[in-house]
């Protein structure tokens, strides 16, 4: 009974490991498929002279940015970024004046000359 009963595992087992293998052949070969027509249709694409483009995961396509696309993106942004921050800046300044007004006639320092290079 115990021969017969590992008989009976061992060639569930190989079976199991069997057909495992198969569906592995089939997804491999399913992902190869694709890979080609993908490889396939952008070379055509291109030799089209067409923009290159880019498959999403969507299977929606879109053209590729430039790279001075993208750096006058990134740069569009920057100014952008850096003039809402320098605006900050003056409506800051301008409440603070408002707030605490200095004096009217500031006193000047005559004994305050510049500093000469080299001294």
């Amino acid at each position: 009974m115990k021969i017969a009963s590992k008989l009976v595992l061992a060639l569930v087992a190989a079976a199991t490991c069997g057909l495992a293998a198969a569906q592995s052949d089939v997804s491999d070969q399913q992902r190869r498929e694709r890979n080609r027509e993908e490889a396939i249709a952008k070379w055509e694409h291109q030799q089209s002279g067409g923009a290159v483009t880019e498959r999403r995961d969507d299977d929606s396509i879109r053209p590729h940015k430039s790279v001075r696309e993208n750096t006058q993106h990134a740069a569009q942004k920057t100014r952008s970024f850096t003039h809402r921050q320098l605006q900050k800046m003056r409506h800051f300044g301008a409440r603070q004046d408002a707030q605490h007004p200095g004096p009217a006639n500031p006193a000047r320092e005559s004994n305050k000359a510049p500093a000469a290079l080299g001294k």
